[in-house]
């Protein structure tokens, strides 16, 4: 069997995506509407994208 972290990276992913109902709910629920959550994610989304685009680079040397 391979031990290469998957499913706990999985599990993790899914732990960290159940809470975002959660915090929206929440955002929602002091500010009196959504505008704090949409600004939230959007931040939460730019972040990942930049994240990515690292991630994704070619490292080679040429």
């Amino acid at each position: 069997m391979a031990r290469d972290g998957a499913g706990g990276a999985q599990s993790v992913g899914y732990l960290l995506a159940a809470t975002g109902p959660v915090i929206a709910g929440y955002l929602a629920e002091r500010t009196g509407n959504r505008d704090a959550t949409l600004i939230v994610f959007a931040v939460l989304a730019a972040v990942q994208v930049v994240i990515g685009i690292a991630a994704g680079r070619d490292r080679r040397r040429r």
